[in-house]
């Protein structure tokens, strides 16, 4: 009976940790990180999570713009994660944003930790002055994590909002996540 109990109660934990999902297969059994995007279907209009590279015990992600076809002015979001078993170090603005090399200072993008809510990063890019928008594909924003300890959690794209040079809404863009997989304890190896 103790068995079945404390089976239930590691079950319930699991279920609740993983939002009613389970990772992929191929979440890394060899690397130190990996991520697995739920983005990688998205074929146009989608603002998806993508790995950009593991080393060591840092994960870079990249905030991904995917055959965007209505024009961009910004983009805010929540990237929400397990805190856990990540760190948010930095972010570093990219290049759809800012639609051609010599635009670069006419962009504004920040990332920040809301108050009192580890986990959720807040997120936002936005061309500055009389600029059009952009349209295509591209990363808007990568970010840096530090993995804590070994495990997998989901990083959820929330709130996604993006807007036109007119500050109006842009409907009908999806936002996509992943499953990220931390394995510290195969650098101790």
């Amino acid at each position: 009976m103790k068995r079945i109990v404390t089976s239930l109660v590691v079950l319930s934990l699991l279920v609740l940790n993983c939002k009613g999902e389970n990772p992929p297969e191929g979440l890394s059994e060899e690397k130190s990180s990996l991520f697995v995007s739920d983005g990688a279907d998205a074929e146009s209009d989608a603002v998806v999570v993508e790995m950009v590279r593991a080393e060591e015990n840092i994960l870079t992600v990249a905030l991904t713009a995917r055959s965007i076809s209505e024009p961009i002015y910004g983009v805010a979001a929540e990237l929400v994660y397990n805190p856990a078993l990540f760190k948010y170090l930095d972010y570093k603005p990219e290049e759809l944003l800012e639609g051609s090399p010599e635009a670069a200072e006419d962009q504004l993008c920040r990332a920040a930790l809301l108050d009192g809510q580890p986990g959720r990063l807040v997120l936002g890019a936005s061309r500055l002055g009389a600029l059009p928008g952009v349209t295509g594909s591209g990363r808007v924003v990568t970010l840096r994590f530090e993995g804590l300890k070994t495990g997998s959690c989901r990083f959820d794209l929330e709130s996604l909002v993006c807007r036109r040079s007119d500050l109006s809404r842009i409907d009908g863009i999806r936002a996509k996540g992943g499953w990220a997989d931390c394995r510290l304890d195969l650098l101790r190896k």
